[in-house]
């Protein structure tokens, strides 16, 4: 299969990374409640892809992962951006660490 050359296909990752410390989710059904809406909002609301990467069996803790893929990094960055700011201001509290990173 040939490929074709990188410059004919631009292609950009974005990924945002949340850790969250959810101490009043007292079982992983509350946990549950807490963390799908906002994995939902983020794949309705801003067209990522999302998933819990660790923490599945912690009670209180969960490490959230979203990516958007795109030819323009301009583009991601604001979609990133806002959802970043959305969890902020409504999960100020429970933010252990937030990171975004474009490749």
């Amino acid at each position: 299969m040939e490929t074709a050359a990188p410059e004919l296909y631009p292609a950009h990752l974005g990924v945002l990374i949340v850790d969250l410390c959810l101490s009043q989710a007292q079982s992983l059904k509350d946990k549950r409640r807490i963390i799908k809406p906002l994995l939902q909002r983020g794949i309705r609301g801003y067209q990522l892809s999302a998933s819990e990467l660790n923490y599945q069996s912690k009670i209180q803790r969960t490490l959230l992962g979203f990516a958007l893929i795109s030819g323009k990094i301009s583009y991601i960055q604001s979609c990133l951006e806002e959802f970043k700011r959305e969890i902020q201001s409504e999960y100020e509290e429970n933010i252990l660490s937030i990171s975004l990173n474009i490749i």
